[in-house]
């Protein structure tokens, strides 16, 4: 693939190699042993992200952990009200719980790409354009990400968000390129694909485990099921 420069999402792309984070979280209550139905549990998934991003409860100073534990807590407290779970249930302790093996997981996973990620580094610009909560720089140093990346887009701070592609023209000017330089990878259809081919960009699409089957593709150049391919593509 001829290419100068790529552009990576983050959440769900980076940090857990195309898992959907509703199916993130639900491996980590099934490792815990959380006894709920896997439709209770989306129902806490979709009302969490409704009420974060209404009450913005995700504040610039969160690490990586805290936003993992914030959002699992309030799962716990839905599914509590919602009568799922006990009433009874030690939620911080069991909140701490949750966060830490979901944390442990993301932090293999995130390794695992920045072994990737180091190696395209030696041949191309590379930069992460991220919805995210006006903390993604902080995050990516979290796990000691920040060296690789020319330049960091967080939709928060440029006010800007995915799918709008300006998010990723934004990007791609503050570079210095021109798109058909630029690939644009990332786990959404929706968010990464169709801007980047409105765009002119190359597209690679990390389709992996999601709650829901996103049946087209003509906006995807390539389709990949692992981060690790990415090595196949550019190397």
């Amino acid at each position: 693939m001829q290419t100068k420069a790529i552009l990576f999402d983050f959440g769900g792309t980076i940090d857990t190699n195309g898992v959907h984070w509703s199916e993130k979280f639900w491996d980590t209550y099934e490792r815990c042993n959380i006894s709920i139905e896997k439709k209770d549990f989306e129902s806490a998934y979709v009302s969490t992200e409704k009420l974060l991003g209404r009450d913005k409860r995700i504040k610039p100073e969160m690490s990586f952990y805290t936003i993992i534990r914030e959002k699992l807590l309030i799962h716990l407290y839905f599914l509590i009200q919602n009568s799922k779970l006990p009433h009874t249930t030690k939620v911080d302790e069991l909140a701490d719980k949750l966060a830490d093996d979901c944390y442990a997981n993301i932090k293999n996973v995130i390794e695992n790409a920045n072994l990737t990620m180091a190696k395209l580094k030696h041949k191309y610009t590379l930069g992460v354009v991220s919805n995210f909560y006006g903390n993604i720089d902080k995050v990516l140093k979290e796990f000691g990400l920040h060296e690789l990346y020319e330049l960091i887009v967080d939709s928060t701070i440029v006010g800007i968000r995915k799918p709008d592609p300006e998010i990723y023209r934004l990007a791609i000017d503050k570079l210095g390129f021109t798109a058909s330089d630029v690939a644009i990878v990332g786990d959404s259809y929706t968010n990464d694909m169709e801007p980047g081919r409105t765009l002119g960009c190359k597209t690679v699409w990390l389709k992996g485990r999601s709650w829901k089957e996103e049946t087209q593709t003509e906006a995807a150049d390539h389709i990949i099921t692992k981060f690790e391919e990415l090595e196949n593509l550019f190397l």
